[in-house]
Order: C-alpha cells, then structure tokens, then sequence
C-alpha cells in the first residue's frame, strides 16, 4: 500500500492524480477541487472513493473522513497499524525558494 502525505502548495494535486492511475476499487482516493477532477475522468483514472468509508486488506472496516491535506497524525489514527506497519509513505515538497514566492 502507498501513502501520499499530500502538503500545502507544492503542486501535489498533478501527482495525486497521477498516482490515482495505479489504484483500484479499493484505494483511498481524496477529493480534490472540482476543475481538477475532470483530469483524473480525462486519464481513464479514478476519482475520488472510498474517502469516507473503508475496507483494508486485511478485512478491517473503518469509516474515517480522509481529505486532502490531510495531517500525518490523523493518517495514523485512522489506517489500522498492521497495515500501517507494511506501506510505503511519500510525500513531497517544494524548493524552499519556490514556496516563499508562492
């Protein structure tokens, strides 16, 4: 499983959606705003789900509110720590110079 730890202004929406290509039926898919979802729809790619309730693979059901930008602590609290244990996390950032002029 890969988690995206998406931050504030460094341009992560295009990498979402282009990581939502590699998701299945079963992925945990933010929204993201309304022009931009018309991207993902463009590419064959999946759109927001499961986002507000989810089955893991190891059969645990939650029903936790998943949202972009999300905190890491709250991707903690709400991913049950044996699948939390197995994933892969990623996050990007931004040049430092870049964000201070955005």
């Amino acid at each position: 499983m890969l988690i995206l730890i998406k931050t504030n202004e460094v341009g992560g929406t295009p990498f979402e959606i282009a990581l939502s290509s590699l998701c299945n039926e079963t992925s945990v898919i933010t929204p993201i705003s309304p022009n931009d979802e018309i991207t993902p729809a463009d590419l064959g790619s999946s759109g927001a789900q499961n986002h507000q309730r989810q089955i893991w693979p190891d059969g645990t059901e939650t029903d936790a509110a998943f949202v972009s930008h999300i905190p890491a602590a709250e991707v903690t609290a709400f991913v049950p720590k044996e699948i939390r244990g197995s994933d892969t996390k990623v996050t990007i950032c931004r040049e430092p110079y870049d964000a201070a002029l955005s």
